[in-house]
């Protein structure tokens, strides 16, 4: 299996895992993974959305690698005002953002831009683990 199918394979548990958890950290909504062609994996019945991404490299950098731009334009991240959460998850955890406070942390901090995934089509900002922690909204274990 090539890397990028075993990529999509994990992510598709990753956001199974997610899913699972935000239906028991707020019961009091519907969540389900979303059919729809958006940007985003996780509806609920009261319109909150969650964006689910994985990262392999995240341990070896000690980086959260954020996509801002693709071939030129505004990722999903600015492009899609629609998402609510943003849900990374690293290892055995799995971080969750608030977008717009993702997107100020971005806009107001020097991080550093790279290229690359995608045959070097994608822009990213790398956020340093530590910073993230501080970010994040609420850091849950996928695993015990």
């Amino acid at each position: 299996m090539g890397q990028f199918l075993k990529d999509l394979e994990n992510g598709k548990e990753y956001e199974h895992k997610v899913l699972e958890i935000v239906q028991s950290l707020y019961p009091s909504e519907t969540w389900a993974s979303n059919t729809e062609p958006r940007w985003v994996d996780i509806v609920s019945n009261k319109g909150k959305t969650i964006e689910v991404k994985s990262d392999r490299m995240a341990m070896t950098t000690w980086n959260f690698f954020i996509e801002v731009e693709c071939n030129g334009k505004p990722s999903w991240i600015n492009a899609y005002s629609n998402m609510d959460v943003y849900a990374y998850v690293i290892n055995t955890d799995v971080y969750l953002f608030n977008r717009q406070k993702l997107l100020k942390a971005i806009e107001d901090n020097n991080f550093r831009r790279v290229k690359g995934w995608d045959w070097w089509r994608v822009t990213g900002v790398l956020i340093p683990i530590t910073v993230g922690e501080q970010l994040a909204s609420k850091i849950i274990k996928l695993w015990t």
